[in-house]
């Protein structure tokens, strides 16, 4: 399964548009600011994804020496701790 760019257009505009906002809140389930504040994380999350997935990986794997590896290798990593940033700031583990 891959994510184009027009599936990432199409989450971004649904979450920002308020769809997801307005579900979240929708039963008091989260406060009107931690709502948006999840839409904008998966935003940039499945931005990410689509980074690490349709750019960096195939690099890894395409890499023909060394420094390109370890060049894909630490924009993997930088990648990853985006995402990680993104969970954490907007809780997303303790939804």
């Amino acid at each position: 399964m891959s994510i184009t760019a027009h599936d990432y257009e199409r989450l971004r505009d649904s979450f920002l548009r308020g769809k997801l906002v307005a579900f979240l809140e929708k039963g008091e389930l989260l406060d009107p600011a931690r709502a948006e504040a999840v839409a904008h994380a998966l935003v940039d999350i499945a931005e990410a994804l689509s980074e690490i997935y349709g750019e960096i990986v195939p690099r890894l794997l395409e890499a023909h020496d060394l420094e390109a590896f370890r060049d894909a290798l630490l924009d993997l990593s930088e990648a990853f701790r985006h995402v990680d940033y993104h969970i954490h700031d907007a809780g997303l583990t303790d939804l």
